[in-house]
């Protein structure tokens, strides 16, 4: 299984735990990256399936949404826009944290704020960083603004070191989607995994573990 760096890090593990429990003689091995890199690994033959954070045009795969996301803004704890809605024009001020060209959470960011009419010109971004944790821990030294999935900072804003802020009529939600070559139906457990994936929201003990995470 190749996984996107968010699902990867906090979302493939209770995955790979509820799946185990119906097939536990099936023995699984993971790696992640950003989206273009799994994507890519999947048609090199690396791995079988890919879990990705953003939908993908390549005729030579198949994508299938599994479950919906939604990406949050985070700011340093004594930001001015802290519990607050604001106008997205707001957004051009604000040194902006965002992760590197190829991943998916990228993509979703840039096309919800050029669909609400700030395109990338307009932006200042101050630093590009190659992972969430690198966000999150630039956000709380106060170098910046980020949107991040709200899985990766559930524990950042239980302690307080980050921060929620809200943009108007921001639209970030987004689907978690596998990958797979384009033609047949993958067999086996990899056709058992995706099964799975796709009904994972009915699985009452995964969905209390996700839940406790929160």
């Amino acid at each position: 299984i190749g996984a996107s760096q968010t699902i990867g890090q906090y979302l493939l593990p209770t995955f790979i735990a509820g799946f185990l429990r119906t097939h536990p003689k099936v023995r699984v091995t993971a790696r992640s990256g950003n989206t273009d890199q799994m994507l890519e690994a999947l048609v090199t033959k690396q791995i079988h399936i890919a879990l990705v954070e953003g939908p993908d045009l390549r005729k030579d795969l198949r994508i299938e949404p599994f479950m919906e996301d939604h990406m949050v803004l985070v700011v340093p704890a004594s930001h001015e826009w802290v519990g607050l809605e604001v106008a997205v024009e707001e957004l051009r001020s604000q040194p902006l944290l965002m992760r590197e060209f190829g991943s998916g959470s990228r993509r979703v960011v840039e096309q919800a704020l050029s669909n609400a009419g700030l395109k990338a010109k307009d932006l200042a971004i101050s630093m590009e960083l190659d992972s969430t944790e690198g966000l999150l821990s630039a956000v709380e030294a106060g170098l910046g603004v980020t949107f991040v999935s709200h899985w990766t900072a559930r524990n950042e804003l239980a302690l307080g070191t980050v921060k929620l802020a809200r943009l108007k009529g921001l639209n970030l939600s987004r689907r978690f989607s596998m990958a797979y070559p384009a033609g047949p139906e993958p067999q086996g457990n990899v056709r058992a995994f995706r099964d799975f994936l796709l009904t994972w929201n009915n699985d009452a003990p995964l969905q209390g573990a996700l839940k406790m995470k929160k």
